[in-house]
Order: C-alpha cells, then sequence, then structure tokens
C-alpha cells in the first residue's frame, strides 16, 4: 500500500539534529497511517565524507519489541544492539547513511524491567497487526526515499528474521524498490510453513534433547528431570508435554504437537484483529499480526520472484528460528520462479543473529564486516 510522499513531512512532529563522534544523526518524529501513535526514525550520515545525496541502507527488524538499536544480544557489551552495530560498521568505512526506526509503542532499548516499564506501550502494541506493521515500515520507506539528503535511486533494504517476510511483501506490492536487499536469518519459504515447523517440528527436536539415554523414546520422567534446563522453561507448560502413557516416540510427540497446534490455529483466527496478544505476559501485539502467521501461504520466493536487483542471505547453521538448510532447500526448488537468483551465504556454526548462540547475538565481527559491504556494494 503506497503512502503519498508528501505525508512523511506532513506528519512528522519533531526533526532534531544529534551529533557524535562518526555520524551526524538526524531523528524524525512521524505519525502512524491509523493515527494511534508516532514512532522515531533515526538516519545517520556520516561524518568522514561529504555528498549532496547520500545512498541509504533501510534497515528492517524481525519479530520482537525493538527499538532503532535492536538489542538481540548476550555479549553484555554495546554489540548486542545488532543494528547499531551494523550502522556504525556502515557509516564507519563507507559514504553511505542508514535508516533504522522504533517498533510502535516502544521508545527505548528493553533491556530490563524498568526499561520495559518506562518504554513500553502496551496499549499501543494491541494496535499492531499485519497490515498497520506494513504500514509503519512503509512510512520508513518513504521517508527516507523523500529526504532531501537520501538518494532515493540508491537504496538499499535489509530484513531480519520477519522482516525479510515483510520486505518482500512490499517489493510484491510495488511499494518498495529498492536497489538490492540483504537478508540475515532470513526466510524464503511462507510464514504459514516456518511457524508449523517452529511448533510442531522444531518442538519435537526440542523435546527429544532431554532423551537423557537417547534411546529414541521420551518418557515423563527425562522430561521432569530435564524440563527446568530446556526451551520449553518457562515458555511453554510442563504439563502440556508429559505423555498420558508415561513415554512418547518421535511420532507420538509430533502427532500431539499437531493436534495442539490446530486447536492454538482454530482458536487465533476467531479473535479480533485489535485483541491484545499476550506474550511473556506482555501485550506483544494485536491478533491481527499473529493471524497473517496461521494463513499466509505466499513465499518469500514468491514475492520477490520479478525483483531485479541483488538478493543475498547471510543465514547461519544452527539457527534455531528458521532452519538454514530448510530455507536453502525450499529457495533451490523455486529458484526457477525469480529473475534475480539470490546468493545465500551459510555460515557454519553461526545462529539466527549470526553469532554462536542459536538466537541470540552479537553477530560475529567478521560477518558483520561483510554484510556491511554487502549492503553498500550496489549503492556505492
Amino acid at each position: 500500500m503506497n503512502l503519498l510522499k508528501s505525508v512523511v513531512f506532513l506528519t512528522a512532529i519533531l526533526c532534531s539534529v544529534i551529533r557524535v563522534s562518526a555520524v551526524t544523526s538526524e531523528e524524525i518524529i512521524v505519525d502512524t497511517k491509523d493515527g494511534v501513535t508516532s514512532f522515531g526514525i533515526q538516519i545517520d550520515f556520516p561524518d568522514h565524507c561529504t555528498r549532496e545525496t547520500y545512498p541509504a541502507i533501510i534497515m528492517v527488524g524481525g519479530t520482537g519489541l525493538y527499538y532503532r538499536n535492536v538489542s538481540l544480544g548476550m555479549g553484555g557489551t554495546e554489540r548486542d544492539l545488532v543494528f547499531k552495530d551494523l550502522s556504525d560498521r556502515v557509516t564507519d568505512k563507507y559514504c553511505a547513511a542508514t535508516v533504522r526506526y522504533d517498533y510502535r509503542g516502544v521508545s527505548c532499548d528493553l533491556i530490563d524491567l524498568p526499561s520495559i516499564e518506562r518504554c513500553l506501550d502496551e496499549n499501543v502494541r494491541s494496535s499492531l497487526t499485519d497490515e498497520t506493521l506494513l504500514e509503519d515500515i512503509q512510512l520508513v520507506y518513504d521517508t527516507a526515499v523523500n529526504h532531501p539528503k537520501i538518494n532515493s535511486q540508491k537504496i538499499s533494504m535489509m530484513g531480519h528474521s520477519e522482516g525479510s517476510i515483510n520486505i518482500a511483501r512490499m517489493v510484491a506490492r510495488k511499494s518498495a524498490t529498492p536497489k538490492s536487499v540483504v537478508f540475515f536469518g532470513g526466510v524464503t519459504q511462507s510464514p504459514k510453513s516456518l511457524i508449523r515447523w517452529q511448533f510442531i517440528e522444531r518442538s519435537v527436536d526440542r523435546a527429544f534433547s532431554m532423551d537423557s539415554d537417547s534411546d529414541g523414546i521420551l518418557t515423563n520422567f527425562e522430561i521432569m528431570n530435564g524440563y527446568e534446563n530446556s526451551q520449553f522453561n518457562e515458555v511453554v507448560p510442563i504439563q502440556t508435554l508429559l505423555s498420558p502413557t508415561g513415554m512418547w516416540n518421535k511420532v507420538g510427540l509430533s502427532t500431539s504437537f499437531n493436534y495442539q497446534y490446530s486447536f492454538v490455529v482454530a482458536t487465533a483466527l476467531i479473535q479480533p484483529n485489535f485483541k491484545p496478544y499476550i506474550l511473556n505476559d506482555l501485550t506483544f501485539s494485536g491478533y491481527g499480526w499473529l493471524k497473517r502467521w496461521f494463513t499466509d501461504e505466499t513465499s518469500v520466493v514468491e514475492n520477490m520472484k520479478n525483483f531485479t536487483g541483488p538478493i543475498t542471505y547471510f543465514n547461519g547453521s544452527i539457527d534455531s528460528e528458521a532452519s538454514s538448510r530448510q530455507q536453502m532447500d525450499f529457495l533451490a526448488q523455486n529458484v526457477h520462479m525469480m529473475k534475480s537468483i539470490p546468493e545465500f551465504k551459510l555460515y557454519e556454526g553461526r545462529g539466527h543473529c549470526l553469532g554462536t548462540h542459536p538466537q541470540y547475538g552479537p553477530m560475529d565481527a567478521r560477518i558483520a564486516d561483510e554484510m556491511a559491504a554487502k549492503m553498500v556494494e550496489s549503492i556505492l
């Protein structure tokens, strides 16, 4: 859905310039299209070079409650701010700008309970649906395209995880025409197939990691012993894992998870779009966002089939959120429909954020430098 270019500047209610050591950062506060709230967009321009207009990279985050920096690491350093780290690498080494933004309802990095209490507006989060999410990203894109210091013909988009899905949707709608795209922890298949894999096949694998004697039978005793250190702890009640017969094989547990998945889907689909969807005791979104995951059978490959610019995937072999082997296989089976053949980079021993953890960062510094170079390759 295209927004009028003039709307970007009519909705801007604040524009401030902040000096830091390596960049000049401009903040623009914009009103959302639905009028529910406003959010911040930060554009960083490098100080070491001067252009009349700059090529730019728009960074689109994945599933989460993110401020513009995208806090996704467990290293205890500033490099845990994955998008800020990538932005700094671009502006330090290249004569290009970066564009980052805050998710609606999030006004700082949510790194602890005080920051959640201070910076998360749960009422606003309930207004997030699949469509309002795209509207927000579109507003960021239109802000960049219309900015007097950005060359609208030299824009690249980078998406992490769900960000790859949303960029692909915008490309298919022709509401975004980047010169190139870079995905990390990226998806090739459809949202529906990905969420089903996460709920069923991934859950079976995670459950059988508690099979302490590796005999292919998971007993309730093993579940009770292993639950505290499993990936189900504080996420899934132990009662939903226990077998009525005292043990599971993989086929039986898969059948059980499939039944539970069907119930979750049926329950979600009857909810109003703006009813709060609660995740980890916080309002994560409205149900309209969740429902799209259960119904959208259009793959990223399908949405990107007519794109003619470079497409690059940076994925890790131990990614816990989007199996890289699965994404590679799907791409190989469907790449014939694409006008631009994606480059798929697979990094052994790296996870969803291309660090050593299966899900979290910080990103491997060498890979971060390589990604920064790739993001600007087609626009400099």
